[in-house]
C-alpha cells in the first residue's frame, strides 16, 4: 500500500525535459518484508539518489533525461533477457 501526502501545493517544473510538472509529496510505502521487495526498495533509493536532483540556487535544473532513459533501456533489456531465460528453462 502506498500513502502520499502533498508537501507543497505549488507545482514546479520536472528536472526531466519530458517530465512536465511535479507536485512535491511525501510517500510512505508498505510492503511485506521479502528479499524481492527489499531489492525493489534498494533499486528505488538508488534511482532517486543518482537520477533526481533538486534545482540549484538559481532555480534551474540539470536535465537528467538522457541518463534516466539510458538506465531504463538497460533495465528493460536485462529484464527481457531474464524472462527469456526463464521461459527457455521451462520448456
Amino acid at each position: 500500500m502506498v500513502h502520499l501526502k502533498v508537501t507543497d501545493e505549488n507545482y514546479r517544473r520536472s528536472p526531466l525535459i519530458q517530465g512536465g510538472l511535479e507536485i512535491p509529496v511525501e510517500m510512505i510505502c508498505e510492503m511485506d518484508d521479502t528479499p524481492r521487495n527489499r531489492a525493489i526498495m534498494e533499486r528505488y533509493k538508488t534511482l532517486i539518489t543518482t537520477q533526481y536532483k533538486e534545482p540549484g540556487q538559481d532555480g534551474k535544473f540539470d536535465d537528467c533525461t538522457k541518463d534516466v532513459l539510458e538506465e531504463l533501456c538497460e533495465d528493460d533489456y536485462s529484464d527481457a533477457e531474464e524472462e527469456l531465460e526463464a521461459n527457455l528453462d521451462a520448456d
